[in-house]
């Protein structure tokens, strides 16, 4: 299951959160934040293209080197973050400019798989937003599940996917994904 990949920082810049990215990441209007434009190289064909967002004042002396090898071990072996966990949307997206722009498409191509993530740290404050774009063709979606009964009220199981789409078949086949997940919870 080896592959090759490598990452190409294409943009890095400080800026201020206004309304419309407030209402993207669930940041403070006026706070600042890293951003981050990165494309990964996997196998030789650039199929993801990733936006990051990161709150300034938990990612102090991040730099585009760390960027293009691993934010996560900057974070957190330099800066100490205890970072617990993220919260993913898993969207079929009209391609727009940018990704006809950085990734290696089809010509065919007319939509990717997106990964929005609100990443948290252990204290549940909210520090990065994240969105994935991914090549169609190229994306894969493994999830490893283990049951839980919810203690209340007695032999109840829960298990929540939500999906955003205006694609039937996008929908049809998260419902499917959805039923099998529900099924495999309860053998």
């Amino acid at each position: 299951m080896g592959f090759h990949s490598e990452t190409e920082v294409i943009r890095f810049e400080r800026l201020e959160i206004n309304p419309k990215l407030s209402e993207t990441t669930g940041f403070a209007v006026g706070e600042h934040a890293i951003s981050i434009l990165r494309r990964r190289k996997v196998d030789g064909k650039f199929s993801i293209l990733d936006w990051d967002l990161f709150l300034e004042k938990y990612s102090e002396g991040l730099a585009p080197e760390h960027a293009k090898i691993s934010t996560y071990d900057y974070l957190e072996d330099t800066l100490g973050l205890d970072i617990a966990y993220a919260q993913k949307e898993v969207t079929i997206d009209f391609a727009c400019e940018d990704d006809f722009k950085y990734l290696d498409l089809n010509p065919k191509d007319h939509h990717v798989v997106s990964v929005k993530s609100h990443v948290y740290l252990a204290d549940n404050t909210l520090f990065q937003y994240t969105e994935s774009r991914h090549q169609v063709d190229r994306f894969r979606f493994t999830e490893f599940a283990r049951r839980q009964k919810d203690k209340t009220p007695p032999n109840k199981e829960r298990f929540y996917l939500i999906i955003k789409s205006k694609n039937k078949s996008v929908l049809a086949f998260f419902f499917i994904l959805h039923q099998f997940l529900l099924q495999q919870l309860r053998q």
